[in-house]
């Protein structure tokens, strides 16, 4: 097996990541579970997370970009079938419930400890957390703490979600992975704005260069437009990454699994 491999699961209409890390440990990036559509998350999971020892299967860490249900679609099952050591959380309160699911993810949130539970924010320096030997993570969303205040319809609700999404980019050896939730335009030209004419001792947009890109929104229009299909496409932050390879997460994907290793 390869030191560093990222597996794009076909789950359908949703978004699932497994990250395999150098020292033989795994990262998931959102969760959506729906035998029905495409495959069962579950079942890769238990042909390859490490034993736990306890009888359980081990994962090292589980990452959840936002709290919609395309990305958190049996995050409560999956909490209590395997022995999840560490939980990143989007830095959003949830008075303004938009998911079918929200009740699994907040009772996950609750039941994990406290101090195994990390909200990272946007920063020009990459995050302090061991990944194995030679792996780094940068995250570029969101800013920080966002509230959703609760006579936002569920539209608007939705959007402030999509602009504050967890973003982050996990580096090894040259190879670069770019983890988008579906964050929209509204995040990404708050993301390039923040890196863009930065002095020159400090770092500047070529830390959103990217070798594999996840596209944002399962390929949705959001990512380079504002104001629907009729508007002028913003293409500065695809450009700015120039990614060898786009990979769309949605129920048109024809492949059980898209891998990029090294």
């Amino acid at each position: 097996m390869a030191d560093f491999e990222a597996i794009f699961a076909n789950v359908g209409q949703g978004d699932c990541t497994l990250i395999r890390l150098p020292d033989g440990e795994y990262m998931l990036v959102d969760v959506y579970r729906c035998p029905d559509h495409g495959i069962d998350i579950f079942k890769l999971l238990d042909d390859v997370l490490p034993d736990n020892g306890d009888g359980r299967k081990r994962l090292k860490y589980l990452v959840v970009t936002h709290a919609h249900d395309d990305h958190i679609t049996g995050i409560g099952e999956l909490y209590d079938r395997y022995a999840v050591e560490g939980l990143w959380l989007p830095q959003h309160e949830d008075r303004k419930q938009t998911a079918k699911h929200f009740g699994e993810y907040q009772r996950v949130e609750e039941e994990h400890p406290d101090d195994k539970i990390y909200r990272p924010q946007g920063s020009r320096s990459p995050l302090d957390v061991d990944l194995g030997e030679a792996v780094s993570v940068r995250c570029f969303s969101p800013p920080g703490y966002i509230e959703i205040e609760e006579t936002l319809n569920d539209e608007d609700a939705k959007k402030l979600v999509h602009a504050n999404c967890l973003v982050v980019r996990l580096s090894y050896e040259g190879i670069s992975v770019m983890l988008t939730g579906d964050s929209d335009v509204a995040c990404w030209k708050r993301v390039v704005d923040y890196y863009k004419g930065r002095p020159d001792n400090e770092t500047g947009t070529e830390v959103l260069d990217s070798t594999v890109l996840h596209a944002s929104h399962h390929g949705s229009r959001t990512f380079i437009k504002e104001n629907g299909e009729e508007s002028e496409a913003w293409l500065e932050a695809l450009e700015t990454m120039d990614p060898e390879a786009v990979v769309v997460s949605s129920a048109r994907t024809t492949a059980t699994t898209t891998r990029t290793r090294t």
